[in-house]
């Protein structure tokens, strides 16, 4: 189905049956899906979880069908051209899922599900839209009867956005993004399927989201109240330290989620909308796993508590409120730190200076 114009935009579906030796193309009859397609595209764009990609092999069959596709779309024929090659990339697909099941048969295979082929034309751009879908079960109004379909809200399980940008009178690749509702993308959908290979390392989005985030906690927090930066920074730390995976949305929920500052100048909500550009910003994914080796000696840091003694903390405290506590003797009006949980053995050491 198409719509030409002042843009050009298609669009197909193969449902995807791993029990079947072909896929089957679904005929859609409706006015409305340039509306669904644009709804695919908003939450591909909205996806929490997504990375950057190259082909790894320009041979690769995905970039010789999305090649022929770029190269042909002012071709008169071009509506056939699309629907022949999305049926080969339903058919690989289906190919990549089967073989997937027989590789690993304690492990669950790929859903079944639906894969959705949006081409779209616009001015100087075109962007090409692989979208594998789950398909919903529904209670038609009309005849009563349970119907299978598409669903109109968080359809996407897995995507793959590819833009092309017009370049001297050629297309040429802007981005490839991929996306998973799983917190790590699959590698049969990346790898196996549309045979990508990582634009950016796990160890340079490590060090790179790192060095962002601290960045920005740093110039907006600290200037305001060194203790809530001292907080949100070991929180940081911790998640750093504790996850295997980043998440954009998951880090922002760990490091400040409800948190309440002692100082009211600091906008919790302000800083949330920071932290959230820094992946465009400062150009790492929204998701990847952490290296945290590449890392580790940010974590410790000292803290200059008088002319001859320094405090140093290597890692994650949990509940550092609690743990260092800066109070204010009352008897002298001196000031102090207590540092709970201390060992037996520092303790010692220490004990006799009160007397």
């Amino acid at each position: 189905m198409s719509i030409t114009g002042h843009q050009t935009l298609l669009f197909t579906v193969h449902h995807i049956d791993n029990s079947l030796t072909t896929p089957n193309k679904v005929n859609v009859i409706t006015t409305d899906f340039e509306q669904f397609t644009n709804k695919l595209f908003m939450q591909d764009l909205s996806a929490a979880n997504k990375r950057s990609f190259k082909f790894s092999r320009e041979s690769s069959e995905v970039a010789q069908i999305v090649n022929d596709l770029v190269n042909n779309v002012d071709n008169p024929n071009f509506n056939s051209t699309f629907e022949a090659k999305t049926d080969l990339l339903a058919e690989r697909l289906l190919d990549v899922q089967q073989k997937v099941a027989q590789r690993h048969p304690g492990i669950n295979p790929p859903k079944n599900g639906s894969l959705v082929v949006v081409f779209q034309k616009q001015n100087d751009k075109i962007n090409i839209l692989l979208s594998k879908i789950d398909q919903a079960i529904f209670l038609n109004l009309e005849d009563a009867l349970y119907k299978s379909g598409l669903p109109d809200e968080k359809a996407t399980q897995k995507t793959c956005s590819i833009s092309y940008h017009l370049v001297d009178d050629k297309y040429e690749i802007a981005s490839i993004i991929v996306s998973d509702t799983k917190p790590k993308i699959s590698l049969f959908w990346s790898e196996d399927f549309l045979e990508l290979k990582e634009l950016t390392s796990d160890e340079h989005n490590t060090t790179t989201a790192f060095t962002a985030i601290e960045n920005v906690i740093s110039s907006y927090v600290k200037r305001k109240s060194r203790g809530d930066y001292t907080e949100l920074r070991n929180n940081l730390v911790g998640y750093f330290q504790t996850r295997q995976s980043f998440r954009l949305d998951d880090m922002i929920d760990y490091v400040i989620g409800e948190y309440r500052p002692d100082n009211q100048e600091i906008d919790i909500s302000k800083l949330k909308e920071k932290l959230n550009k820094l992946p465009e910003k400062n150009h790492f994914d929204t998701s990847f796993n952490i290296v945290s080796s590449q890392i580790k000696a940010r974590f410790k840091r000292t803290y200059k508590v008088s002319e001859k003694i320094e405090l140093r903390t290597s890692d994650y405290i949990e509940d550092l409120k609690n743990v260092i506590v800066a109070k204010e003797d009352p008897e002298y009006g001196n000031k102090i730190l207590v540092i709970r949980n201390i060992s037996e053995d520092i303790y010692n050491t220490f004990k006799g200076q009160e007397d």
